[in-house]
């Protein structure tokens, strides 16, 4: 990772149709922490908004793009990149079951304190155990950035939150 994404060690992610919908829940996070009823918060590394540029899905797993947030993945493959590149070859790498990838948005300094400005975020859905889908993934990304000219800032494997292992991957 390059030094600004060095501390990362979990990645919260919401998903909004429209940018509309920040104000609110900006409203609601400031009500929440105000009232108590957000005891204890992470340290963030970063806040940023990004649009949705593309999505494309492993034809083996039998789903389709659209519904990946929501497919029961073993794992997420984080990117943040420098520069803009389809990613739906990635799709293709043994233990991806698809990805959705998207430029920075800017936004107001409340809603995404920390410029994006030509970066690129790019979930890969994994449906094999994030370390090893992380050692299968790594060749095409190594090709990917040698002829595309993008800059990887943030490359890592991630496990799921579990609600019924509560004690499992969390700091």
């Amino acid at each position: 990772s390059d030094a600004r994404y060095d501390a990362v060690d979990h990645v919260m992610t919401y998903i909004f149709s429209d940018v509309a919908g920040l104000k609110e829940f900006v409203d609601l996070g400031n009500s929440l922490r105000e009232s108590g009823r957000m005891p204890a918060l992470l340290p963030s590394v970063e806040r940023a908004v990004y649009r949705l540029d593309g999505i494309a899905a492993a034809p083996r797993i039998k789903a389709g793009a659209d519904v990946l947030p929501w497919w029961p993945a073993k794992g997420v493959y984080i990117l943040i990149e420098q520069g803009a590149a389809s990613a739906a070859e990635l799709a293709d790498a043994p233990g991806v079951g698809g990805a959705w990838w998207g430029g920075g948005q800017p936004t107001q300094s409340s809603y995404g304190a920390t410029p994006n400005a030509g970066l690129q975020l790019t979930y890969c859905f994994l449906d094999g155990e994030p370390i090893e889908a992380a050692k299968q993934l790594r060749p095409a990304l190594e090709k990917r950035w040698a002829r595309s000219g993008l800059k990887p800032l943030l490359a890592a494997p991630f496990h799921v939150f579990d609600p019924y292992q509560l004690d499992r991957f969390l700091p």
